[in-house]
């Protein structure tokens, strides 16, 4: 058993942790609990929803696209502060490659205070719909700050098949008086969820029965009240969560005879946060795994990628007693914020500056150098003990490492 003491607090480990991990552990023991739990961010993210027939060939497909306010420029105006964005949206057939449908629109989003517009927990939201044939198709979208000209993506598979009795069941929860899709949650952080679902049929049933499954264990079942949204055909099954449920939840709902299911994964704050996107958070882990176990969780089908992730955080958890893995919180801290701040279409991580904020964190001081005479422009990042790192500016926005002081 591996231990060492900073400031004072003595932490044991199981197993000998990779030189990153243990750069973490130093730069998180001095946070306290609270604050890590109050730094539950949300990230950029598509929902695709196949609502209801329009005719008899095609289907009502809805994109929900969700956008923390920190990845934008605001600017203030008179009374509110202003963000300005592009969205371009792509529709493919999966099979054939072909493209289906293709839209660019703008849209500003507002808010009153300054504090809302670094508020990673407050969004800008956007819809768009559209009528598709039965198919499996690619939906992606790239949004765009216009001021400051920065992109993120984000895609969706999608199976559009034609209804007969109820839409494709979905899970939606309220934001800001909104209904909005999810499949992730964190604990606590909402009571009440919502099945949504399209009735096909005027005298669709009043009341449906509904089971809970927490793994594979049923936890709640009975009938429940279905409520009519008045302005379409959907249908809201309001459950209400208990504090229990973790991990993998799984809703059903039966309506003449006829059954959906839908999963959610319900987790600890910190957990939640990678599990929005298992893909990013394997690719990561190329930061801190060798090339043999890198390689190992890469070719692991998805859910056993999930819960291979979610083991080694729990065994690298310096304080397994308290609700919070400060280690996991810190990591994915930085990856946040390189994401957010030094890279392209979501690949700050990858950037060399986005590497090295991971490594070694927030520097203590940073110096940029004017234009020399060739245009060029070199940013000097500082830490203690004399380290420093020298970058470069490509000429597109992006800085390269060109030298390394210890």
């Amino acid at each position: 058993m591996w231990h060492f003491t900073i400031g004072g607090i003595t932490i044991f480990l199981k197993t000998k942790l990779p030189i990153l991990l243990l750069l973490l552990l130093i730069a998180c023991t001095g946070v306290t609990r609270k604050s890590r739990l109050d730094r539950y961010e949300e990230r950029h993210s598509l929902q695709v929803q196949v609502t209801q027939p329009v005719d008899e060939e095609k289907v009502q497909v809805e994109a929900h696209i969700q956008v923390p306010n920190s990845y934008f420029i605001f600017i203030k105006e008179a009374t509110h502060f202003t963000a300005r964005v592009e969205f371009t949206l792509t529709v493919k057939k999966v099979d054939s490659d072909e493209l289906v449908l293709h839209r660019s629109w703008k849209e500003s989003f507002q808010v009153q205070y300054f504090e809302d517009t670094r508020d990673r927990g407050k969004s800008g939201r956007a819809k768009f719909s559209c009528n598709l044939s039965p198919d499996t198709y690619r939906i992606a979208v790239i949004i765009q700050d216009l001021d400051s000209k920065r992109k993120w993506q984000a895609e969706k598979e999608v199976t559009v098949e034609y209804p007969e009795l109820w839409s494709n069941l979905y899970m939606m929860i309220r934001h800001d008086s909104l209904l909005v899709p999810v499949d992730v949650l964190a604990a606590g952080k909402v009571d009440t969820v919502f099945l949504v679902y399209s009735a096909l049929a005027e005298d669709s049933p009043e009341q449906v029965y509904y089971r809970v499954k927490n793994y594979t264990a049923a936890v709640d079942s009975g009938k429940i009240i279905v409520k009519k949204n008045e302005e379409n055909s959907q249908r809201l099954v309001p459950i209400e969560l208990d504090a229990s449920w973790l991990g993998e939840v799984t809703f059903e709902l039966e309506l003449e005879g006829e059954t959906q299911t839908v999963t959610v994964e319900i987790s600890q704050k910190e957990t939640a946060r990678f599990l929005n996107n298992i893909d990013l958070s394997v690719k990561v882990m190329s930061l801190v795994f060798s090339h043999e176990e890198f390689q190992y969780l890469k070719d692991l089908p998805q859910d056993k990628q999930r819960d291979y992730l979610i083991k080694y955080w729990k065994e690298q958890d310096p304080t397994p007693d308290t609700p919070v893995n400060e280690l996991m919180e810190e990591f994915f801290d930085r990856v946040d914020y390189a994401n957010t701040y030094f890279g392209t279409l979501s690949t700050g991580w990858r950037s060399d500056q986005g590497r090295i904020y991971i490594k070694f964190g927030k520097p203590i001081q940073i110096d940029t150098s004017q234009p020399d005479t060739y245009g060029r422009v070199y940013q000097i990042w500082h830490y203690p003990m004399g380290r420093q790192f020298i970058f470069l500016d490509d000429g597109f926005g992006e800085y390269r490492l060109v030298r390394e002081i210890n």
